[in-house]
């Protein structure tokens, strides 16, 4: 007979499974209902997971944003991020008309503040910061320009009040003061570091996030539901010791070196009318880059675009002057600059290997793809005219700076000395609408004719006499919207470009002629010197700020491409961004700017080794060494070499047909330029020197080149893109780009606020309670029954 078995549970466990019981079913319907209320969030969507804190998967919205980065430098970092595993904050308004400081008062938990691009200045994103609840800043981008701008007291430039206070840690290596207030309009910001992300929203993305915002703000923090924004936007470590030298020699947990950051940089355009020869040199410069907090929106129309114009047209105004400029005592030289507006990095680069330059391996005769003499392979400089070019033979230099923007319509020119006693100064400001803008105590405004300066004074030569050609005078700068979003075409004036272009032109042929024959002469020189089309100048505006992809700019770039892609027997594809930024951007092999060597092997042109520094093992039927530059780098270098062999070069032949009929396709279909043992300063014969293929259709000998922009503090490894900062370069600002995470972005969705997660976590509590008087009840009944 089987024996049925009783069990017997004693007070402590009959009390604990009971408790179990009723603390799980709590659990458990606390859970349903919040699973319940993130479905009824969006409508009972089908398939979709809530974990009771952030909506995952589909439920989340992936917002297309263009957001603010963290940059380092010699002396630490700036910029915004969020932390290395993103921040969830939700998203707040400021409403015009409230007040900044006591917007988070009592809030209680870190928001993402939700702006009109009007109320983004450094005094409103401090007062954010010192409530204490800010995780976050999403910037509602309008469609125009904010109407104060141009206020000096709004401040809305985030580049800094002068030099010594923006781009460089120590800007104490120029012969100017450094600390004059050029820039009336600078709150720095651009040069600030925060520990929370920022970000620009635009069209219906911005309407969305704004209504958002209002929805939390009028249900309250603590209502039923918030909209969330997820901000995956790491760019390395919030902290006072993180610096470009430690991101550069970053190791991984296996002791492996990986960098976590690139230089910025790239490559800087420069050429000569004719080919380099020993004459002194007098060089019209200027900036190809501009900045704003938000690098894909670095529109730069007057901080850039405007004076690249100005110098292009400008050669193109000597070219067909018809002067023979030859026969003139000095050498016209023009550079544009890269990464200029983060420390002069480009000038200060050229200026550095022009004064102290050693090659430890010379490539062989023929190297490269037009074959100049005076390649390097290490460090690697895949054309090497600079060479050529010594900095105490830079006798003059003519910067141009912010020229498209003036207050009075006329130009300025700022003079490395007083007018007096400076023919150059004294000439140009006898021409209508040319104005003196000396400032006193030294100062100069920030262009490459500082770096050139300084570098002579370093190395103890005469530096070059000079002028800025600019759009404001002592005062300062005329444009609020430097360094800013706003810096956009139609705040330019192409008629004050045309007047700029003609001043440089003249200025140029004035200071070659040296005081010497009929161009020392002003009215002479007014005299050969024409006007440029209006019409065509704004057209190309329109390109340079627009579309790098218009036939006026394309038939430039596409023509340097086409003979770089015959050289490497490759196609690849083009880097640009829609409108196009004038952001330097970074440094770094392939299609980033750094100059290589690079090895192939067979007929299948397999790539098996590429360096930045090569032993000098080089064979020229394998190896080549090259530079992919950017397309407005390019461009400029093309239209440079196009005005710089068209103009009246007296017998020496510098352009010629194509080989076979009709138009060239190419370099490969050009012939070799004439042979002249004075082509180059160096003497090299030029007999091996191949032509270059021009847009026209016609072959050019090579007068113009890219120069690598890459911080003298900062140096090349053996390996490609590597890189580590060079303490021996006293005050280089050494900037760099992280890219700690690729997998960035910002997602927003809607979560249970406080009034949920409190009534759900209190009727949990509840349930729990009545299941423990529960069982204290039913345990004292099985007692009295002798149950148990």
């Amino acid at each position: 007979m089987r024996r049925r078995r009783r069990l017997r549970l004693g007070p402590g466990l009959g009390l604990g499974l009971g408790l179990g019981f009723g603390f799980g079913l709590g659990l458990g319907l606390d859970l349903l209902i919040h699973v319940a209320f993130g479905l009824l969030l969006l409508g009972g969507a089908q398939g979709k997971e809530y974990d009771g804190d952030r909506l995952t998967g589909s439920l989340t919205d992936a917002v297309e944003v263009t957001f603010a980065v963290r940059l380092f430098n010699a002396t630490g970092a700036v910029g915004f991020g969020s932390g290395r595993n993103g921040d969830v904050v939700p998203l707040w308004p400021l409403r015009s008309g409230d007040d900044v400081s006591s917007l988070l008062d009592g809030i209680g938990r870190r928001v993402a503040v939700v702006l009109d691009e009007e109320r983004l200045t450094r005094d409103t994103l401090e007062a954010l910061v010192a409530s204490g609840n800010i995780g976050g800043v999403v910037v509602l981008d309008g469609d125009g320009v904010v109407s104060d701008i141009d206020d000096a007291g709004a401040a809305y430039s985030p580049a800094g009040a002068s030099e010594s206070t923006s781009a460089i840690p120590d800007a104490s290596n120029t012969p100017y003061d450094e600390s004059y207030s050029w820039n009336p309009f600078g709150s720095g910001l651009a040069y600030a570091n925060f520990d929370f992300p920022m970000v620009s929203v635009s069209g219906s993305t911005a309407d969305s996030l704004k209504g958002h915002a209002d929805d939390n703000r009028r249900g309250g923090i603590g209502g039923s539901r918030l909209w969330m924004a997820d901000f995956e936007l790491y760019f390395g470590p919030y902290d006072d010791t993180t610096d470009s030298a430690t991101c550069l020699q970053w190791r991984n947990a296996d002791g492996n070196l990986s960098p976590r950051c690139a230089p910025l940089g790239g490559q800087s355009s420069w050429a000569t009318f004719g080919p380099v020869d020993a004459r002194d040199k007098v060089f019209g410069v200027c900036n190809m880059d501009a900045s704003a907090l938000f690098h894909d929106a670095a529109a730069g129309a007057n901080a850039a675009a405007a004076s690249v114009l100005t110098l292009l047209t400008a050669a193109d105004l000597l070219a067909d002057s018809g002067v023979n400029l030859d026969a003139l005592p000095l050498q016209i030289a023009l550079a544009a600059f890269q990464g200029e507006a983060w420390g002069r990095i480009g000038s200060r680069a050229f200026a550095r290997d022009i004064s102290n330059f050693t090659c430890a391996h010379d490539a062989p005769a023929g190297a490269g793809y037009v074959q100049v003499p005076g390649v390097c392979l290490d460090p690697v400089h895949p054309e090497g005219a600079f060479r050529n070019v010594s900095i105490d033979a830079v006798r003059y230099a003519v910067a141009v700076d912010q020229v498209g923007r003036s207050a009075t319509g006329d130009l300025y020119v700022h003079g490395t000395e007083a007018a007096e006693s400076f023919p150059l100064l004294r000439n140009l400001t006898s021409y209508d609408g040319v104005e003196t803008g000396v400032a006193g105590n030294g100062a100069l405004p920030p262009t490459p004719l500082t770096s050139l300066a300084a570098v002579a004074q370093a190395v103890g030569v005469a530096a070059p006499r000079g002028v800025v050609l600019a759009g404001y005078g002592a005062s300062g700068y005329v444009d609020g919207a430097h360094g800013s979003r706003f810096d956009v075409a139609a705040r330019v004036n192409v008629t004050t470009v045309a007047n700029a272009a003609v001043v440089l032109a003249r200025a140029l042929l004035l200071a070659a002629a040296d005081g010497e024959g009929a161009y020392a002469d002003p009215a002479a020189v007014a005299g050969v010197i024409g006007a440029p089309d209006e019409a065509a100048l704004q057209e190309l505006l329109d390109c340079l700020t627009g579309d790098w992809l218009c036939t006026p700019m394309q038939d430039y770039w596409n023509a340097g491409y086409t003979d770089l892609q015959q050289y490497l027997g490759l196609s690849f594809g083009l880097i640009t961004s829609d409108p196009p930024t004038f952001y330097t951007g970074i440094f770094t092999a392939g299609s980033f700017g750094q100059p290589v060597v690079q090895h192939r092997q067979g007929a299948a042109n397999v790539v098996y080794g590429t360096f930045a520094r090569s032993d000098g093992n080089f064979s020229l039927e394998d190896d080549y060494v090259y530079t992919y530059p950017g397309v407005l780098e390019e461009y400029i270098r093309v239209r440079l070499t196009d005005a710089g062999t068209r103009y009246n070069s007296g017998s020496y032949a510098l352009r010629a047909n194509a080989t076979s009929d009709g138009a060239c396709e190419g370099y490969q279909s050009c012939p070799n330029c004439p042979a002249q043992d004075a082509y180059w300063a160096s003497g090299a014969a030029a007999s091996n020197v191949s032509m270059e293929c021009l847009p026209s259709g016609a072959c050019a000998c090579p007068v113009a080149f890219h120069h690598l922009a890459l911080d003298p503090g900062i140096r090349r490894q053996s390996q490609p893109s590597a890189f580590e900062v060079d303490a021996s370069v006293e005050g280089a600002p050494a900037w760099t780009e992280p890219y700690w995470s690729a997998d960035v972005g910002v997602k927003v969705f809607p979560a249970a606020g406080d009034t949920i997660n409190a009534l759900t976590a209190s009727f949990g509590a509840l349930v729990t309670l009545l299941s423990a008087v529960g069982v204290c009840f039913v345990k004292s009944r099985l007692e009295k029954e002798k149950i148990v």
